[in-house]
């Protein structure tokens, strides 16, 4: 959601169900060994770049240098080890 024309709000929300789904599948360890990133694109220029949150948030204001243009965000993990997305 466009706060102004550079700033942006995002928000999600991850159920208690997802969160147990994910250790399920990737172990016990998987919110230890890992960091939650925003992964943004912008659409219209054709790039993205990643911000890093923390596990608290379930919301973020993110400034961004290209107004006028379409931006999608993923909310995802990037292994603290590896330079993998989850």
């Amino acid at each position: 959601m466009a706060q102004t024309p550079k700033k942006l709000f995002i928000y999600w929300d991850i159920s208690d169900l997802d969160r147990k789904n994910y250790i399920n599948k990737f172990g016990e360890n998987f919110f230890n060994n890992t960091v939650p990133v925003l992964l943004v694109h912008n659409n219209t220029l054709d790039y993205s770049f990643e911000v890093e949150i923390n596990d608290f948030a379930n919301c973020w204001y993110l400034d961004v240098t290209d107004s006028k243009c379409e931006y999608s965000i993923e909310l995802g993990r990037r292994s603290k080890v590896q330079n993998y997305y989850i």
